[in-house]
């Protein structure tokens, strides 16, 4: 009896298994050549990959950056953006600029990903804001210095790459990308990377060679059939909760531990490098959809979890406001920006729409408008 039900369970293994295997044993040797754990070859291919790449959802043009990881490429336009000469997603040419100059700096969010043009960014609408309350005459241009996933210390390396156009204020719009990195147990303090560049490279080898079978070790075991119906059906008898478990993990002790730390160095020490070139700072923790704000029908992204993130923005909103204040230093949450605010405001948990760039905008607008009064104060 027993040797009858093994014999079953392979019989049931292999009708499962043989299609699924089959079809992937079908790739060529060539195409097998080109995959491998370590990276992408042949090595001239994944070199050329990590100096010009393009994302896959905005099919924006990047450069590798030594010191970066990348930075888009001057003079790119697209059906939602425009890149200009400088590399930002700016309207805003250097020759034109005003005397006043604000930077704004930060990830995705601050660069506004899903605005449908450039006109409705984040800095765009912090742009008209702040000149709808500066006095009459007086011009301030507010630059777009974002990059998709970029945390503060990458931030930090921008600003002081165009410290020439010198900006009179710089506003660091964090939270997200900079906790992320702890959420996946890296090191904050290290420069951040594109939670899915390696997504990015397979995408961009498809491209090149033409092919869709383009796999890591991982996408193959995870490709087999019986693995999946194994994992349907211990989720159907309650063995797990799949992305749901993920979703839900807590913020650990070592994790606020690392989050306070990154806080209490990182901040202060931007702030007195600024501030020794006569540059107001303003650090901001960017609101996020699982923070402070009534879930609206239409933001159905934000249904599922959080937990962690509730945790970890309490942690940050704690730092932020213990560092307000001190040397000079000016820290704000916008975790309740949004109020009882029952309109949609978000894409997705951390990037905006047209309303919430909009809110956002004009929320930081009075801190900026006071910083660049107080240069005349003693």
């Amino acid at each position: 009896m027993h040797k009858t039900s093994l014999l079953w369970v392979l019989l049931m293994l292999a009708v499962l298994e043989l299609p699924g295997r089959l079809l992937l044993t079908s790739i060529s040797a060539d195409r097998l050549r080109q995959v491998s754990v370590a990276g992408v070859f042949p090595e001239s291919l994944r070199s050329q990959l990590f100096h010009d790449f393009v994302d896959p959802k905005t099919r924006i043009q990047y450069d590798y950056d030594m010191f970066l990881g990348w930075r888009a490429r001057p003079n790119q336009q697209g059906r939602t953006y425009r890149i200009n000469t400088d590399g930002r997603r700016d309207d805003v040419e250097r020759a034109g600029l005003a005397t006043g100059r604000v930077f704004l700096t930060g990830g995705s969010a601050a660069w506004s990903w899903g605005a449908p043009s450039n006109d409705v960014t984040l800095p765009a609408e912090l742009n008209r804001a702040v000149n709808a309350r500066m006095p009459a005459g007086t011009r301030i241009d507010v630059l777009n210095l974002a990059e998709q996933a970029y945390g503060i210390r990458q931030e930090v390396a921008r600003v002081i790459e165009a410290i020439h156009l010198m900006p009179r204020v710089v506003v660091f719009y964090d939270g997200a990308n900079d906790l992320h990195s702890v959420y996946m147990g890296r090191d904050p303090r290290r420069y951040r990377t594109w939670g899915n560049f390696p997504d990015i490279l397979r995408s961009s080898l498809r491209e090149a060679t033409g092919s869709s079978w383009v796999l890591t070790s991982d996408e193959i075991v995870h490709g087999s059939p019986t693995l999946r119906v194994s994992q349907m059906a211990w989720h159907a008898l309650g063995g797990g909760t799949g992305v749901g478990a993920a979703a839900e993990r807590r913020l650990t002790q070592a994790e606020e531990q690392t989050i306070r730390a990154f806080y209490r160095d990182e901040i202060p020490r931007t702030h007195r490098l600024l501030k020794g070139l006569g540059i107001r700072t303003l650090f901001v923790l960017q609101p996020i959809g699982y923070v402070g704000k009534p879930i609206h029908e239409l933001e159905v992204t934000l249904r599922r979890g959080g937990a962690w993130w509730r945790d970890a923005f309490r942690v940050a909103e704690e730092e932020y406001r213990a560092l307000n204040g001190t040397d000079g230093l000016t820290a704000v949450s916008l975790s309740g920006v949004f109020g009882r605010e029952d309109r949609p405001v978000y894409l997705d948990p951390v990037h905006m729409n047209d309303l919430g760039n909009r809110l956002v905008g004009e929320a930081l607008a009075s801190p900026v408008v006071e910083l660049l009064a107080s240069e005349s104060r003693p």
